[in-house]
């Protein structure tokens, strides 16, 4: 994809709180890694009926801090 495609989907999408955080990265508190780093955002992909799909591990809660899923719960909150 060329930046202007991907620009144009994320701004498709700048509701979602997923696409939010990227846009506004300072008024989002990062995970720690456990080794020096910080994630607002991480990704996993799975395939599925022979599509395959890619979806967030970090996801904001309800009440709007972070928080890592492992890949079979994230799995699940995509599909919801």
């Amino acid at each position: 994809m060329t930046d202007k495609q991907i620009n144009n989907v994320l701004q498709a999408h700048r509701h979602l709180p997923f696409v939010k955080r990227i846009f506004n990265t300072s008024n989002y508190e990062p995970l720690d890694n456990g080794d020096g780093s910080h994630s607002s955002h991480s990704m996993s992909y799975s395939e599925a009926g022979g599509k395959h799909y890619v979806y967030p591990t970090v996801l904001m809660t309800s009440d709007g801090t972070l928080k890592r899923f492992s890949g079979d719960e994230a799995w699940d909150l995509a599909v919801k």
